[in-house]
């Protein structure tokens, strides 16, 4: 299953603020890569034990909210490419939990 504490380690706090009469930002593109990095990640999950991919996106959804992205950070793609490239042994901790690696934390922000 995965944890709720590895899920706050991927993700940072964020505030928009648009100056007064502007329209809001558009994050359709944060949102997208938010929603891509919750997929790379399960589709491995599930490349490597008992979690569907499905399973393991209903799971993260209900602590990550995509929807919520703001931005991410200048490691997102090294982060998508350690998750599609890690070892099954590499994304589990001694207790069996997911373990996403050190470029994973921080690389999307939700407001």
């Amino acid at each position: 299953m995965v944890r709720k504490t590895i899920v706050i380690l991927l993700l940072l706090g964020g505030c928009d603020v648009a100056e007064e009469g502007a329209p809001p930002p558009d994050h359709s593109a944060d949102v997208a890569r938010c929603n891509q990095l919750v997929s790379t990640i399960c589709v491995r999950v599930a490349a490597c034990g008992p979690l569907s991919v499905n399973d393991c996106q209903v799971s993260l959804r209900r602590e990550i909210d995509c929807t919520r992205a703001v931005g991410v950070t200048a490691g997102f793609s090294q982060c998508l490419r350690e998750v599609q490239t890690a070892s099954c042994q590499a994304l589990t901790d001694a207790t069996g939990e997911l373990a996403l690696p050190v470029s994973c934390v921080g690389v999307v922000s939700v407001r």
